[in-house]
């Protein structure tokens, strides 16, 4: 999921916002300066995760699962011969991170 930088601004702008004087003047000044503060710090971040390159060489995954299933059967239908019933075939289920390696594994540089 990427970084979306207003919305990032925005929240920080809202946390030092929190605290405002009581006077009207000042609050004005206070919340422009918040505002170019949190811009500036949502660029920042931005520009570090971008750049950070992320080390995860000791990262396993566990293996897919395959699971065989049962042919068709014999079904037999009033009036008529025997049929047979559909089967179902092999089914595979895709492979997994291996949660326990990923705990300490990766490094942000």
């Amino acid at each position: 999921m990427a970084l979306n930088k207003s919305s990032l601004a925005k929240d920080l702008e809202s946390v030092f916002n929190q605290d405002l004087p009581t006077d009207l003047n000042e609050i004005k000044k206070v919340k422009s300066t918040n505002k170019k503060k949190a811009k500036n710090m949502a660029d920042a971040i931005d520009k570090f995760v971008k750049s950070a390159s992320v080390d995860v060489k000791g990262l396993e995954m566990l293996p897919g699962t395959q699971c065989m299933t049962n042919p068709g059967q014999p079904v037999v239908a009033p009036g008529s011969g025997a049929t047979t019933g559909p089967g179902t075939g092999m089914t595979t289920a895709p492979a997994k991170l291996n949660p326990a390696t990923g705990i300490d594994c990766a490094k942000v540089y």
